[in-house]
């Protein structure tokens, strides 16, 4: 079906191949020699606790209480033991669409932090970002005793440059004034 597939003799190789071969999908048999299918998930999820690994278990047909026991130790899926060659690949194919899109939401909730405390557009903080920044460094300053000095701008006529020239020059404005402000003290 086009993927790439890493076969294991055991939990503890799977596992190695998961740390070390970047394994996108596991399809874990519950009974494998060394460390069985149940410890091996369980300690695939502990190693990928940042990033969404899925992990499918295979399972005798009529046993819900290793499928349960599969669940609490972070299975993702099941196929029961034998399988369809068909109902295998959807499975798969089912999980790594979902890990797909949980990687997407990953990278763009990391932009997203990133982007968090700037307002792009006038390339400043913002408002909530200066507040818990001044929250942060008034607490530390109490701590240890150093002074804390804020100075907040406010230019006059701002308002009569946005109503005027609009939202762009006056973004423009903040920008410069920001620039200027920043080459005349220290960074910290």
């Amino acid at each position: 079906a086009g993927y790439e597939v890493v076969a294991c003799a055991d939990g503890q190789e799977a596992i190695a191949a998961a740390r070390d071969r970047g394994v996108h999908l596991a399809l874990l048999d519950g009974v494998m020699p060394n460390i069985g299918g149940l410890e091996c998930c369980r300690m695939l999820k502990a190693m990928h606790q940042e990033h969404f690994l899925p992990v499918i278990l295979f399972a005798a047909q009529g046993d819900p209480a290793s499928r349960v026991e599969g669940l609490k130790n972070g299975a993702d899926d099941f196929v029961p033991k034998p399988f369809d060659d068909a109902e295998l690949l959807a499975r798969v194919e089912n999980m790594i669409r979902i890990k797909r899109m949980h990687d997407a939401v990953q990278g763009a909730k990391s932009r997203l932090e990133a982007l968090a405390g700037r307002d792009e557009t006038a390339a400043l903080f913002t408002e909530p970002y200066i507040r818990s920044r001044l929250h942060q460094e008034y607490r530390r300053s109490e701590r240890y005793q150093d002074p804390l000095s804020f100075v907040l701008l406010h230019p006059h006529g701002m308002g009569d440059i946005l109503f005027e020239h609009g939202e762009d020059v006056a973004n423009a404005v903040f920008s410069e004034l920001a620039a200027r402000t920043a080459k005349q003290i220290r960074e910290t």
